[in-house]
């Protein structure tokens, strides 16, 4: 009889924990403490965080995208702005320094070194606009033109963003299409009889109400930048 009754008391006992089985309201229990949280597969949802879960409301979403706007039409231009700039001073920089690297090379080898545009890294074109590229030459033969017997040295491609640059001379004259700079660091013969220095003029077509960049090389070929006449943008 007391084998009988402990058999019927094991049985008891594996039938309750079976009865506490996943499946349903509770979690699989290791052990005598159940669980602190039910799953959500019986009669429990999910436990997230200390109250139920929720979402955007409409006028939450409303707001949020509003502000969102607001801050967009604020951001945007300043943005545009600041990128033109950055890209306008990167490339009065990378000139500023050919030029700068010309005059150098010129006085430190007692040769002539030029300067003019090219769309190719390997011949000059005989027009007074930069903006599809330029190239820098050691002019062995003192001729001041690119030929046969000179050696390229640098080569700048074509402006990003589709800004121009070009040359002139001031205050007045032809403007020739290579700039020379000679072993005395000056460009005696491209400066036409009457100017007293080159000006390249940096400017960005998508705004003509702002004012130009301009890289003036004076007679004895000191290189400056200085803003233009006009000034209305940032």
């Amino acid at each position: 009889m007391n084998n009988l009754k402990k058999k019927s008391d094991i049985q008891k006992r594996q039938i309750a924990c079976l009865a506490r089985f996943f499946v349903g309201p509770q979690l699989p229990s290791v052990g005598i403490p159940l669980p602190s949280v039910a799953p959500f597969i019986g009669d429990n949802k999910p436990f997230i965080g200390a109250g139920s879960p929720r979402g955007f409301t409409l006028i939450e979403l409303v707001v949020t995208l509003a502000v969102a706007s607001v801050l967009l039409v604020v951001a945007v231009p300043n943005i545009r702005t600041f990128v033109q700039n950055s890209r306008a001073r990167t490339q009065i920089n990378d000139l500023v320094t050919d030029l700068t690297y010309a005059r150098s090379q010129a006085v430190k080898r007692g040769l002539s070194v030029g300067l003019c545009p090219s769309n190719d890294g390997a011949t000059c074109l005989a027009q007074t606009s930069w903006q599809g590229g330029y190239l820098t030459f050691i002019d062995a033969n003192l001729d001041g033109v690119l030929d046969a017997g000179d050696t390229v040295v640098r080569y700048r491609r074509a402006l990003s963003g589709g800004d121009l640059l070009g040359l002139a001379v001031f205050p007045s004259g032809t403007t020739p299409t290579i700039l020379i700079f000679t072993g005395t660091s000056q460009p005696p013969t491209n400066l036409p009889l009457g100017s007293s220095e080159f000006r390249f003029s940096l400017s960005d077509p998508s705004r003509p109400s702002c004012s130009a960049r301009v890289i003036s090389v004076d007679s004895v070929g000191e290189v400056s930048t200085h803003q233009g006449i006009v000034s209305s943008c940032p």
